[in-house]
Parts: C-alpha cells; sequence; structure tokens
C-alpha cells in the first residue's frame, strides 16, 4: 500500500532543516495501525529507509513494532488524534532500531523512540540504514 499524503515533502521538510548530507531515502510504505477494539485510534504509519532497501517483506515486522511502541506511549496516539503528525528519524544496525543520540523534547517523540530501540525491525545484511517514519491519525473511511 502506497503512502496518499506529500511524502515527498515530510522528507524535505526534515532533509531541508538538516546540516547534513540529505538521505536518499527509497519510496515510503503506508502501513494502517488498527486501535483494537472500539476505543483505539485507527493510525496511518508511513515508512522509508535508505534507498535500495525493499521494506516490503518487513511490513508486518515494522507494524508489530510501532504498533507495540504506540500502545507503550498514549501521548504518540493522543498527538496523531488532534491532528498533529509524529515524525521520527532512526538508525537501522543490521536492522535493530537505534534511537538518535539525542533524544527530541517532544514527549510523544522521545517515548516513542525509547520503545522502538532495539527492536529488530528488518532482516538485513546492511550494517546501517537510516528509517523515517510518520504516524497520524487515519482518515476516516465511509
Amino acid at each position: 500500500m502506497k503512502v496518499v499524503w506529500p511524502w515527498a515533502a515530510i522528507v524535505a521538510g526534515v532533509i531541508g532543516c538538516s546540516r547534513e548530507e540529505p538521505i536518499p531515502y527509497g519510496d515510503a510504505t503506508g502501513i494502517r495501525l488498527s486501535g483494537g477494539g472500539s476505543n483505539g485510534p485507527e493510525l496511518e504509519l508511513a515508512v522509508a529507509v535508505t534507498r535500495g532497501q525493499d521494506l516490503t517483506p518487513h511490513v508486518s515486522t515494522v507494524a508489530g513494532a510501532f504498533y507495540e511502541a504506540v500502545r507503550a506511549c498514549p501521548a504518540a496516539s493522543e498527538l496523531a488524534q488532534q491532528g498533529s503528525a509524529l515524525r521520527l528519524k532512526l538508525t537501522l544496525d543490521h536492522g535493530k532500531a537505534r534511537a538518535p543520540s539525542e533524544i527530541p523534547a517532544q514527549p510523544a517523540a522521545a517515548c516513542m523512540l525509547r520503545a522502538l530501540d532495539g527492536k529488530q525491525l528488518i532482516m538485513t545484511d546492511a550494517a546501517k540504514l537510516d528509517m523515517l517514519a510518520e504516524l497520524r491519525a487515519a482518515e476516516k473511511s465511509g
């Protein structure tokens, strides 16, 4: 499932604020996270990794890790439900998530990064990959 939001603008916005070399991300993959039951919110997750890595075979693992992180961090879900997008930058070390050395001041982002840190997100031989993820409320269908 491809992302329906302007992912290129998201990537450009994150890269545009950086003094480092731009990271060449591949196409974003869209994932819908069910809130589980009638009370949980429906969320959408867009994830891109360093160009050249196919995320498709790993969607279930990535979705599961982010679902558990959202459950551990209610502030992330609340932020998304208020209409804000939560953007996270991670490094993958042999597919294992590593939070950045400087954790953002935003509580929801900090909680999500801590919850994801150390999780095996993809199986790869690549020593280092970069991951960019955006979490937001799902558009209501029907």
